[in-house]
């Protein structure tokens, strides 16, 4: 994750898969670096996520929790009203451990 917000232009376009702290809420589902970031809403060490619908009830199971996701990477798209350091969609796999 850090890779991808220290050398956006480096990923944008490409399936990635990256760990972190996902956080779902209106208007602000993001996946973070750390817990810490997504409480005192540090926006830029975290990504915009957009997941399938088919994903969609395994992200609601695993909001709050630190997962893995694999998705498209977008350094342009930065979420809502530009907060993020880019963002992921197209996510087809969230997973978290302990399992959520």
């Amino acid at each position: 994750m850090i890779s991808l917000i220290a050398n956006p232009q480096q990923y944008t376009g490409k399936r990635v898969q990256v760990a972190g702290f996902v956080h779902l809420e209106f208007e602000g589902n993001a996946i973070y670096l750390h817990q810490d970031d997504a409480v005192h809403p540090l926006y830029k060490n975290g990504l915009w996520v957009e997941f399938e619908a088919s994903v969609i009830p395994d992200a609601k199971r695993c909001n709050d929790h630190y997962v893995i996701v694999t998705g498209i990477f977008n350094a342009k798209d930065q979420g809502h009203m530009g907060l993020w350091s880019g963002s992921i969609t197209n996510i087809s796999r969230i997973y978290a451990r302990p399992a959520c």
